[in-house]
């Protein structure tokens, strides 16, 4: 077991979801369908439509009935506000 760890194998092998891009580079949404457990469907739903502003690199419906999205520039994030 401890070697595991030593390894890399155990907790805190890194963060995941929103929270790993920039402040700059994302958008957070309000107004979402309440979720009670993460919905995969839903959130690809979410990318495709945020996909019209530009190159949507993540999108995620949280359990609040918000979300966020992440893009690949902050003039993305700027036309994603003004579209949509």
């Amino acid at each position: 077991m401890m070697m595991q760890m030593m390894m890399g194998y155990g907790k805190g092998q890194g963060k995941s979801g929103l929270i790993t891009f920039p402040n700059d580079k994302k958008v957070f949404i309000g107004g979402l369908p309440l979720t009670t457990a993460p919905d995969i469907e839903l959130n690809k739903r979410l990318k495709e439509h945020m996909t019209q502003a530009g190159a949507c690199l993540f999108a995620e419906v949280g359990r609040s009935a918000k979300g966020g999205a992440a893009f690949k520039t902050r003039e993305e994030v700027q036309k994603a506000v003004e579209m949509l």
